[in-house]
Formats: C-alpha cells, sequence, structure tokens
C-alpha cells in the first residue's frame, strides 16, 4: 500500500483498510528505546515509511511517509524530544494515534 492510498485512507476514515494497514505495520516495526524524557520507543517500518513512536505519558503515534534519514536522525538526535518538536511533530507528516 502507497503512502498516498494510506492517506485516503486515514482521511475518509475507511476503518477495515487502515486498521488492517496499522496493525501490519505495529507487527513488523520493532521498536527501540530512546534516551528522552518525552518518548519512550521509536521505529521505522521503511517499505511504508512509517515511524512509529510510543511517548512518556502512554500514547502511541504513526507518522506516514517519513524518509529513512529522518527517523535516523530523530533515534540519534542529542535531544530527541526537540528533534521530534521541530521536524515530526509541525504537522509535515499525517498521523494516526493508535491508541
Amino acid at each position: 500500500m502507497t503512502f498516498e492510498e494510506l492517506f485516503i485512507l486515514n482521511i475518509t476514515k475507511e476503518p477495515s483498510v487502515l486498521d488492517r494497514t496499522i496493525l501490519q505495520v505495529q507487527q513488523s516495526t520493532q521498536l527501540q528505546p530512546v534516551d528522552s524524557s518525552a518518548i519512550y520507543n521509536v521505529g521505522y517500518e521503511s517499505t511504508l515509511r512509517v515511524l512509529t513512536i510510543d511517548f512518556q505519558d502512554g500514547s502511541a503515534y504513526q507518522y506516514y511517509n517519513v524518509g529513512p534519514d529522518i527517523a535516523q536522525n530523530l533515534v540519534n538526535a542529542a535531544s530527541v524530544g526537540r528533534y521530534f518538536n521541530f521536524v515530526v511533530r509541525p504537522g509535515f507528516y499525517p498521523y494516526v494515534r493508535l491508541n
């Protein structure tokens, strides 16, 4: 499934297909802990270009059409939370809250 198809599904709220895609990404993504007061785990699924982030408050999100360099820079950032707030969060990437 392409990013464009995922984006259209998110907009149209076609839950059965979107839910299956989210589950597929969750099952294929290995999360790694990061040193951050805001972010607990980060994972990246390169085929679909999906960045998964688990936050310290228990919330989890998937961000779509994220390049591998952005995902790698996030994990390696001196401040993971600051990198997230300036690069990922501002609305450049469509996202879905998982819980």
